[in-house]
């Protein structure tokens, strides 16, 4: 089991731990100790490209922005928001879905209609996508189930580049979840966790920065691919890693709160430089460098949990690995697979509806593709220009 530097005793914490907030401990642990070598890859390339002595907690922010922001740069020409429904349907057709891609019906206006909603209705399992393409902050979207019947993706894309095929293509994943559920009960049908619902809506995006794919729509090169992906999983690596970080410090503070109530300030900073000098920020000795103070607002402004979070990443990636071992490393005619991940619903738990079709849960997923993008691969080859 990872250990944990730091003065605090943190394994006599964990050993607190009972029932389910122990299982959750044991499986985020794992995780780390699987994305190890991995994570120490990229901070060795991320500390070449930025000229850092050491990864702190306020270069964490911004190397993700740098990491996005030379993606787009170098690489989001392709990414033409005028041919994302041609990709999109093209990819559901690759896959196996060719339903799905024939039910898929853009709107031309703004807005939702009562005409639109009752064509929804006449027609099963269609999915209506409706881009607002109104300037905003920043581009987003999401998807409404409509029941038996069919779903609305609901997105603001504005601008041409990586990020709207990503936000398209996540939210397309969650319609193509919820139509094909087929649970016995309807009121079933969409209870399920969110961290499940997102890591599967999260495959499908992620087929986005597959090489095969990148190749095919975009017309990148094989190493321009690669150095695509390795930028994007920069940022993934250590939003994974954070969040693991973030989920076992709320479980500890939790089950420590009484004990710790005339001393909490102290306890919970100590905590957190355990927790943060081992998972996110390796030998880290000062708590003012581990961003505990930001923490403390993520914990209060985030509308996802940090367990949601680096569940859905894990399961993305199990799933992932699953279909590769099945149907090959281009995911030829997945579609069957996917289906069959996707009808149970809500109708049993999450990790019986992945263990029913074959998928065993561990941490070889994200194991095996985090290292082949910083291990396997010469992430040399990405330096900064």
């Amino acid at each position: 089991m990872s250990q944990v530097n730091g003065s605090m005793d943190f394994l006599s914490l964990f050993a607190r731990l009972d029932g389910a907030p122990l299982n959750v401990g044991i499986e985020l642990l794992a995780i780390v100790d699987a994305t190890d070598r991995a994570y120490a890859r990229a901070l060795e390339w991320i500390c070449n490209q930025f000229e850092l002595t050491e990864f702190r907690h306020s270069d964490v922010i911004f190397v993700q922005h740098q990491c996005k922001l030379r993606a787009e740069r170098e690489f989001g020409a392709g990414f033409t928001l005028a041919q994302s429904l041609a990709a999109l349907k093209s990819t559901l057709i690759y896959l196996g879905l060719e339903g799905d891609a024939h039910s898929i019906r853009a709107l031309e206006g703004k807005y939702f209609t009562p005409e639109d909603q009752k064509s929804v209705f006449e027609r099963h399992r269609q999915i209506i996508i409706r881009n607002r393409r109104e300037q905003s902050e920043k581009q987003f979207g999401e998807c409404h189930d409509f029941d038996l019947t069919g779903a609305f993706v609901d997105v603001n894309l504005f601008e041409d580049g990586i990020e709207a095929y990503r936000i398209l293509f996540h939210e397309v994943g969650h319609a193509l979840h919820f139509t094909n559920i087929r649970a016995k009960y309807a009121t079933l049908r969409l209870d399920m966790p969110r961290f499940f619902t997102e890591g599967v809506a999260q495959v499908f995006q992620s087929l986005t920065i597959e090489p095969q794919w990148l190749q095919t729509h975009v017309g990148l090169t094989v190493d321009q691919a690669k150095c695509l992906r390795m930028l994007l999983d920069v940022t993934d690596i250590i939003t994974l890693r954070a969040n693991i970080a973030f989920a076992l410090f709320e479980t500890f503070a939790h089950i420590c709160q009484d004990e710790w109530k005339s001393q909490w300030e102290g306890k919970w900073r100590e905590l957190w430089l355990s927790l943060s000098s081992r998972i996110l920020l390796p030998g880290t000795s000062d708590v003012h460098a581990t961003g505990y103070a930001d923490y403390m607002d993520r914990m209060m402004f985030h509308n996802f949990s940090a367990t949601d979070v680096a569940y859905a990443i894990w399961i993305r990636e199990q799933i992932r690995m699953f279909i590769k071992d099945k149907c090959g490393a281009l995911y030829t005619n997945c579609g069957e697979l996917l289906r069959s991940i996707y009808r149970p619903g809500g109708s049993c738990s999450w990790d019986n509806a992945l263990s029913e079709v074959g998928i065993k849960l561990s941490t070889a997923g994200l194991r095996q593709y985090f290292e082949e993008t910083f291990l396997t691969t010469d992430i040399g080859m990405c330096s900064w220009k």
